[in-house]
């Protein structure tokens, strides 16, 4: 056949010229796993499903407890839309030792082997929300020995716990626990009595009395000087890991290098979680002056029934929950409404770049329980903590649920040592880490293939000079401002048109723009003087 079709005509379809958004959210997660555990050690699993945390890393690891918390708060989101979790699994030093604490009982008054009053008594190991054993004792029960006694029961119900980092054995009323990892992160595990009666210096039910001590003798941490090398160029926004294993592999010698970096969009924060006492927390931020890094403090409890931190709860668990939280504000539309107040605006109330100059405080902990009553620390103390470098974390004014306090880095000084507060807050962080990322990625789009002039463009050629790429960055500006990033209307654009500067450098073909960025900063504090008078008239 033949066919005349004339005029020749064409139409081409091409794609709308739409702003280029940020990067998905990805959550790095170094802990230690098992033998059982199929993973290979040192490998880095990207995209790793709850589902088979406990076959890959070994059940009863600490590797699946962090894990387990990340999921969990995916979980009680309720969001479709999650960040990708990726994982690189340690193996135990084989030159460690295991931490272990007793958990000792005995009969008060007498030789006979039976409990003289009923009662239940609870024992935490570990975590008062995930691991809380409730033990009935009954009149005439056998205490240390023999069928069906106390102390077997209680091993029992922490064996029980099959997700639990610790192992229990009793030997006559003496509970041997035994951290299943060796290393020095099982010195913190919480040992934690409740339901008891204080009869004198003992706490007991009747005449049987319960004295636990704390974890201690786990020795010798995995090296991780190398771990974070098979990471390569891959880009984590959060990464965490427990504290015993240090900083310097993951901020100083990773995360630092990569806060500026040529060509790419590298930086990310480290969540990591410290227990110790309020003079230990207060000092250690001054051993890493990064706004790389954000610790958590708990403090450190020593009584009589209770050993461990305050809240009940493994450190890297607490580094978990704010790293899946911080991962979903980030992640656009994620369902949030679980985790902001109910006063927020509907904006708020789902993920993406705008939150991050949404305050962290106030955000909610679901997996932490409540603190005891003068077991915190005070608001004076919270106050030293958080100017130190440490965010805190407490009960709300009712105390039914654990909230986060301001959430700072331990930045806090220029490279001179000069005192700078620019990145104490994290929010701070990510608003300028956001902010840069949309200014890159849309710089790397709409000059993708470009001429240089120091004169005017011809329309009909892909062309720029200063001007116009100068108004291109006032542009990516006011599209920060649609996110409540940076400061809108007319005197926030005259300022940041008025402080731009651009150079051309027509031999390399280089543009070089310097611009003032004015950023929303979060309302952390109202004060309201209402003065007494006694007439209105």
């Amino acid at each position: 056949m033949t066919v005349i079709s004339k005029p020749e005509v064409t139409v081409n379809k091409l794609p709308a010229i739409l702003p280029i958004g940020n990067a998905a959210q990805k959550v790095l997660v170094i802990n230690q796993m098992l033998p059982a555990g199929t993973a290979t050690p040192g490998v880095l699993y990207e995209a790793v499903q709850k589902n088979n945390i406990k076959t890959m890393f070994g059940e009863g690891s600490f590797l699946q407890n962090a894990l387990t918390q990340i999921f969990d708060v995916f979980e009680l989101s309720g969001s479709t839309i999650l960040p990708q979790v990726d994982v690189i699994a340690l193996e135990d030093a084989g030159a460690g030792t295991a931490s272990t604490a007793t958990l000792t009982i005995t009969e008060l008054g007498g030789a006979t082997n039976e409990a003289t009053e009923s009662g239940t008594i609870n024992v935490i190991v570990g975590s008062k929300k995930r691991y809380n054993a409730a033990i009935d004792v009954v009149i005439g029960q056998a205490i240390t020995t023999g069928a069906g006694n106390i102390s077997d029961a209680i091993a029992d119900a922490i064996n029980a716990f099959t997700e639990l980092p610790v192992t229990a054995v009793n030997v006559a009323g003496v509970i041997t626990l035994t951290c299943r990892h060796k290393g020095t992160i099982g010195n913190e595990i919480t040992v934690k009595l409740e339901g008891l009666i204080k009869s004198g210096s003992d706490y007991v039910i009747g005449n049987v009395k319960f004295a636990p001590t704390l974890f201690s003798g786990g020795a010798t941490d995995p090296v991780v000087t190398n771990t974070l090398d098979v990471v390569g160029d891959n880009r984590y926004q959060t990464l965490t890991h427990p504290e015993q294993y240090g900083t310097v592999f993951s901020v100083e010698d990773f995360l630092d290098n990569r806060f500026n970096v040529n060509n790419a969009i590298r930086d990310g924060v480290a969540i990591v979680c410290k227990v110790d006492t309020l003079a230990n927390l207060k000092a250690y931020p001054a051993l890493s002056n990064s706004q790389s890094l954000c610790v958590p403090g708990l403090k450190l409890i020593d009584e009589d029934v209770y050993k461990g931190s305050a809240p009940a709860e493994f450190s890297f668990n607490i580094s978990a929950q704010l790293s899946a939280i911080r991962a979903l504000r980030l992640t656009e539309n994620a369902n949030l409404i679980r985790f902001v107040a109910s006063s927020v605006s509907p904006g708020d109330l789902e993920g993406g770049i705008h939150m991050a100059s949404f305050p962290y405080f106030n955000t909610p902990l679901y997996l932490t329980a409540t603190i005891d009553t003068g077991v915190g620390f005070t608001a004076q103390e919270i106050s030293e903590l958080t100017i130190a470098g440490i965010t805190v974390i407490g009960n709300n004014v009712v105390g039914n649920e654990v909230i986060l306090g301001d959430v700072v880095t331990t930045y806090k000084k220029d490279t001179q040592g000069n005192p700078d507060p620019t990145w104490h807050y994290l929010n701070v962080v990510d608003t300028l880490s956001v902010s840069a990322e949309y200014y890159f990625n849309n710089i790397k789009r709409d000059y993708a293939q470009s001429r240089l002039t120091q004169g005017n463009v011809n329309g009909t050629f892909t062309m720029t000079n200063d001007v116009i790429f100068k108004g291109r960055l006032v542009k990516y500006y006011i599209d920060l401002s649609d996110f409540a990033l940076v400061p809108a209307g007319k005197e926030a654009v005259d300022f940041v048109t008025k402080n731009l500067i651009v150079a051309i450098n027509m031999i390399e073909g280089k543009i070089t723009a310097t611009e003032s960025f004015p950023i929303v900063v979060q309302l952390r504090n109202i004060l309201v003087n209402l003065r007494t008078t006694f007439s209105i008239t």
